[in-house]
């Protein structure tokens, strides 16, 4: 926690020296400056200076080029497609390589970590490993900050960084990267099918990854060398340059001027349509909940998948002044009911990456229900409606019919248990994380507690029905 005011306090002494970005999406992933509002250590950076805040942070607007290494072809571990070896050398600016080696795309500061490991310095002197140093075109850090971009590209590159980052060290484990790319080719199908029914729906592919291998190596050095160079490859449509794409936390958090960023989002709203403040809140809303909650809902009941909807892996696409569509990514936290899903079905994954990817029906909705409730409307009605306790009682009423909307239209049992339970008021599962991380435990095995639920406690209803 110190940490994180010490990184809060570094990033408000240099936010006004920073450029304004033209581009309105990488605007948005520059916008999470406060964070998440009541995360006790939404800031922390644990193993940046003070230098490489100002060098890399995405609230900054941090641009950079990437450290490049070159490796033996058969130690460079490939999975789906991603960035060609071709464009890789485009990226880079190297017109060529020695023979039998492939290009590596590395975080500068993860650079500067693994070249402070003994046993990268060993791979570099047997010329197994070659450093090329810093080159190439810049990328822009977006708001997970090991996630970069440029407008370029067809992918993201999302490397390791050896930081713990609020809860967690932000290396990529290499099954994490091999249940995101095997995901992405087995439900090819379901994301179809899912996008077809929501049209506004984006589920972005995470097609392919890349990492280093020494077989021979011990375990220990092994595996710091496979999570260290671990890149995954995530799409980046033509949309983002061309549309206004936002990123969800941007919205749902404070600005420097103490009010939520999404507010202006709802009193142009008004100016457009020429109706009340309070119209516009809840008509903006409404368009919010109509595009996130069936397509996750059906995710869950009909297809028996769990991304995790949270304000971070969210994208919001706005068409006259409401949302229109979701963007939702980040496959590696993706999870699967194994009462639709057997093991069988995952055979092509390693055995770690199947099991991380299998979960019982209840957590699967314990880990819905938390992303989607807690960790998105909870934050989201806050900062829509602060100091307003009649129009926070609206939104909730707001929730509450669309679910009910949801389950006239729907009739799956797991959606009618579930959905009805939290209609009556029954708590919403609350996952705990600081317990998990204390007792440092794995994602699969948190504990959860119960959040009371709004939906249950006596609610200010709407005036008029025909104000939305």
């Amino acid at each position: 926690m110190e940490n994180s005011e010490q990184v809060l306090a570094c990033l408000l002494l240099n936010r006004k020296k920073s450029h304004q970005q033209t581009n309105l999406y990488l605007e948005s992933e520059s916008k999470l400056l406060l964070g998440h509002a009541t995360h006790p250590a939404a800031k922390s950076r644990l193993g940046f200076t003070e230098q490489d805040i100002i060098e890399y942070s995405p609230e900054l607007r941090a641009t950079f080029q990437l450290h490049y290494f070159a490796a033996k072809i058969g130690n460079v571990k490939r999975l789906g497609q991603g960035l060609t070896d071709i464009e890789l050398r485009k990226l880079s600016n190297i017109a060529q390589l020695p023979s039998g080696y492939a290009l590596l795309p590395v975080h500068q500061w993860q650079a500067k970590y693994l070249l402070q490991q003994n046993i990268i310095n060993d791979l570099i002197e047997k010329d197994l490993l070659i450093d090329l140093g810093i080159q190439g075109k810049e990328m822009t850090a977006t708001s997970s900050l090991r996630t970069l971009y440029n407008p370029e590209l067809n992918f993201f590159i999302k490397g390791s960084l050896n930081v713990r980052i609020t809860n967690c060290v932000r290396k990529n484990a290499y099954y994490e990267l091999e249940s995101a790319v095997k995901l992405t080719q087995l439900l090819a199908h379901n994301f179809i099918q899912l996008e077809h029914m929501h049209p506004g729906l984006k589920i972005m592919r995470e097609p392919g990854c890349l990492t280093l291998d020494f077989p021979e190596l011990p375990q220990t050095q092994r595996v710091l060398v496979e999570e260290g160079f671990g890149v995954l490859f995530r799409e980046s449509p033509q949309e983002l340059k061309e549309q206004n794409i936002l990123l969800a936390g941007s919205l749902f958090t404070q600005g420097l001027s103490g009010e939520s960023n999404v507010k202006s989002h709802i009193w142009n709203l008004s100016q457009l349509r020429q109706i009340s403040y309070e119209q516009s809140n809840l008509l903006w809303f409404k368009s919010y909940l109509d595009s996130l909650l069936p397509s996750m809902f059906d995710s869950l009941f009909k297809h028996g998948i769990v991304f995790e909807p949270h304000l971070q892996n969210i994208l919001i696409k706005e068409e006259e002044g409401l949302v229109t569509g979701v963007w939702i990514r980040d496959l590696e936290g993706t999870k699967l009911n194994q009462q639709l899903w057997k093991a069988e079905q995952l055979s092509d994954m390693s055995d770690k990456a199947s099991n991380s990817v299998l979960y019982d029906q209840e957590k699967c909705w314990r880990r819905l229900a938390y992303c989607l409730f807690i960790n998105n409307i909870v934050q989201a009605i806050f900062c829509l409606s602060r100091r307003e306790p009649v129009l926070e009682a609206r939104l909730w009423h707001q929730v509450r019919l669309t679910v009910q909307e949801y389950l006239k239209q729907n009739n799956n049992e797991l959606a009618k248990d579930k959905l009805s339970n939290l209609l009556a008021g029954k708590p919403i599962p609350n996952k705990a994380n600081l317990i998990t991380r204390f007792l440092k435990r794995p994602d699969k095995e948190a504990e959860y507690t119960d959040f009371p639920n709004p939906l249950g406690s006596s609610r200010v209803l709407p005036k008029k029905e025909k104000e939305l």
